[in-house]
């Protein structure tokens, strides 16, 4: 998920209450909520080096326990050299609360990461398995307005700060209709704009009702999430079902929620020949379609070309080392083999990206060959 998701979830987890565990508990949860995403440095090596190594040391659960202890060390020791020297009279830091929170925030970052399908390796760095929950899209507005709401209601603005929030707010929402559409973004701008002027109008609310509603805020995102997760499900059911009664063997499904539209989502359907697009519409009828005209196959090498040499110019082609990064975070790999000149042009996509040519290195890499380079 997307980092202000991260930062929300932390907050509205600090004013359910578990601020009042220590000093320092918001920024522990915030913080720690965001952390595994560290990793982000290893983009200097290169965005298909970053795609093999993200999401995988830093979130999985042997390297969450180094996170906590390292975020622990960082907010006791901020706390004593800088907080407590300007206050000495205040109540310091409880390093075990510290430790706990901290495992808290960046549990619910690989869970939160987990429910998409880019997918994360809760394992590493002893297995290399990518999880997939394939449950929500990787920014999910709703979220958005429910936590990012709540946490508006619970905190008493000075006008600067009211002023700041609302173009928040409003650069928001312009992301919003720009993912959702007309209807959609105009319902969400409706539910933010409510939220606003609910804000106005009660004040500041005591601590009791700040947990009060954000707690119930965090219970509604909680509900989302499982009803999004048994819908997924229930999608990838009758997606299997309407793949077979065409006669396919269904090899794997990827149902993948659009853009803060939790009614519709994109389908793949790995079959022998290759991927299958398609839609599922809880509102439809029929709920589920595919397009087996557009299957993009699993491997594409011109008619002329003998089978042998297309094998070695493949081999040579997966083990370039950028294709050899992409491809070990591809979950759903295809080849595209074209005569370029002297050699060869080889496309290697995922089919999870190719309706977003505009995402980077997710959308796949060409390896240029020459006929030297196969021999």
């Amino acid at each position: 998920m997307d980092n202000l998701t991260h930062s929300l979830v932390g907050a509205a987890i600090a004013k359910s209450g578990a601020e009042r565990a220590t000093p320092l508990a918001t920024t522990t949860l915030v913080v720690a909520a965001n952390a595994p995403d560290v990793d982000v440095l290893s983009m200097v090596n290169g965005s298909y080096f970053a795609l093999a190594f993200r999401r995988g040391v830093t979130h999985g659960f042997p390297g969450i326990a180094v996170l906590a202890l390292v975020i622990t060390a960082g907010v006791i020791g901020w706390d004593r050299m800088f907080r407590l020297k300007r206050r000495p009279d205040a109540i310091p830091a409880r390093p075990v609360a510290v430790l706990g929170l901290s495992v808290v925030g960046l549990m619910t970052h690989s869970m939160l990461d987990w429910l998409g399908v880019y997918g994360v390796r809760l394992a590493m760095p002893f297995q290399d398995l990518w999880k997939y929950r394939d449950a929500l899209f990787i920014i999910d507005p709703w979220i958005w307005l429910v936590l990012g709401g709540a946490l508006y209601l619970c905190t008493d603005f000075g006008t600067r700060a009211r002023r700041m929030a609302t173009a928040a707010a409003i650069v928001a929402g312009a992301l919003v209709f720009l993912g959702m559409g007309l209807v959609g973004g105009a319902v969400w701008a409706c539910g933010a704009l409510a939220l606003g002027v609910t804000g106005r109008n009660v004040g500041h609310l005591d601590e009791r009702r700040q947990r009060g509603v954000a707690i119930a805020a965090t219970g509604a995102t909680v509900l989302y999430i499982l009803t999004m997760i048994t819908a997924d499900d229930r999608a990838r059911a009758e997606v299997v079902d309407a793949a077979e009664a065409e006669g396919w063997t269904v090899e794997d499904v990827l149902v993948s929620p659009r853009r803060g539209n939790p009614f519709a989502a994109d389908v793949e359907v790995r079959t022998e020949a290759g991927y299958v697009p398609g839609e599922h519409r809880w509102l439809g009828s029929p709920r589920v379609v595919l397009f087996p005209t557009a299957t993009v196959p699993l491997l594409d090498v011109p008619a002329t070309l003998d089978s042998e040499l297309a094998d070695r110019i493949v081999a040579r082609a997966h083990a370039d080392r950028d294709a050899a990064y992409f491809l070990r975070w591809s979950r759903h790999p295809w080849t595209r083999v074209e005569e370029s000149g002297e050699g060869w042009s080889v496309r290697i996509g995922d089919a999870r990206y190719d309706d977003f040519p505009e995402s980077g290195a997710l959308a796949g890499i060409t390896v240029e060959l020459t006929r030297d380079d196969v021999r």
